[in-house]
């Protein structure tokens, strides 16, 4: 998975509220070994030992929505849905329900026939599945993992077969340079299981010194973007393009053939702060380089979670202005 952000379809555009992702932890790691996954580009969890509990996680989140509002909430890997994982995903999911705080879960689909029943329990806001090819051979091939595809279908049948969960569904499918035909098949397949909702990520590259991004040529994204939108709207489903920091901004101005698109980012991305299993945490566009191991780490027995977030956002825009 590519996402970074992976917010729930309510945004928090143009708003001050607070926008919190976390990274759960996994004890053998991800099931799967894509290459373009974020969590490992940024090296979040190398040489680390998982720190805060399930309990440490669900307090964090009320130790801040007891202040100050949270417009969402999201819950990606490793991979949420791994049994050893699964207390964490609920913890959090659970904390967002009591405050009745928008949740999104990002899974790569594999083991989500087998929790499907525990998610429909939480009035998610958005349940996305990756599927980054339409056939079983090249998706199996990116994972590095085979059957993966068939558990994945299997999953997303389930999950469309429950009322709690339809209207949250969606796919996400990695758009990688010169392999627009891996997806020019996926609206049909959607369209046959009965799902409309279709997110396109460009693959992007973490960048170490600077703020990474799309890796794609402007000129042949917008080319791929424009045919797997015409693929789109021929079956009736609805594509829109993940644009997390607005990476497409420049070339959606300038560009009228973009504008027709539908396109989803956050207005205030250097607001979203992102948690991992060891206490470590990033802010803001520092999401788009790899993870400092140096950085602020919140200690449950030392930090009052509020205090922790207003410390390092305000840290976060000081060093703003100073550059």
């Amino acid at each position: 998975m590519v996402s970074i952000l992976a917010y729930p379809k309510h945004l928090v555009d143009a708003t001050k509220d607070a926008v919190l992702t976390f990274v759960v932890p996994a004890k053998n790691g991800c099931n799967l070994r894509c290459s373009y996954c974020v969590i490992r580009q940024r090296r979040e969890l190398e040489g680390i030992s998982v720190q805060l509990s399930p309990a440490h996680y669900a307090a964090f989140i009320h130790g801040i929505a007891r202040h100050i509002p949270i417009g969402c909430i999201s819950v990606q890997g490793e991979e949420p849905l791994l049994d050893d994982s699964m207390p964490y995903t609920q913890a959090i999911l659970k904390a967002a329900q009591d405050w009745h705080i928008p949740a999104a879960v990002v899974t790569n689909g594999t083991h989500l026939a087998k929790q499907v029943n525990t998610l429909a329990t939480y009035r998610l806001s958005q349940l996305t599945v990756s599927l980054d090819a339409a056939t079983a051979q090249e998706h199996d091939r990116l994972r590095s993992v085979a059957g993966t595809f068939t558990s994945v279908l299997q999953g997303l049948a389930e999950a469309r077969s429950l009322p709690e969960l339809q209207s949250a569904l969606a796919v996400a499918s990695v758009l990688l340079p010169h392999k627009v035909d891996l997806l020019q098949d996926m609206p049909a397949l959607l369209a046959e299981m009965g799902i409309h909702g279709w997110f396109i990520t460009p693959v992007i590259k973490i960048g170490q010194e600077q703020p990474g991004g799309p890796i794609q040529n402007w000129p042949q994204l917008v080319g791929d973007l424009q045919y797997l939108q015409a693929r789109a709207d021929q079956a009736g489903v609805k594509m829109i393009v993940e644009d997390e920091f607005n990476w497409l901004g420049e070339a959606r101005a300038k560009m009228p053939e973009l504008r027709p698109m539908r396109f989803r980012n956050l207005d205030r991305p250097e607001g979203v702060l992102r948690l991992l299993p060891s206490g470590a945490c990033d802010v803001g566009h520092d999401l788009l380089r790899e993870h400092n191991p140096h950085g602020p780490i919140w200690y449950p027995d030392r930090e009052k979670p509020i205090d922790f977030y207003r410390r390092v956002l305000g840290k976060s825009q000081a060093m703003r202005k100073f550059a």
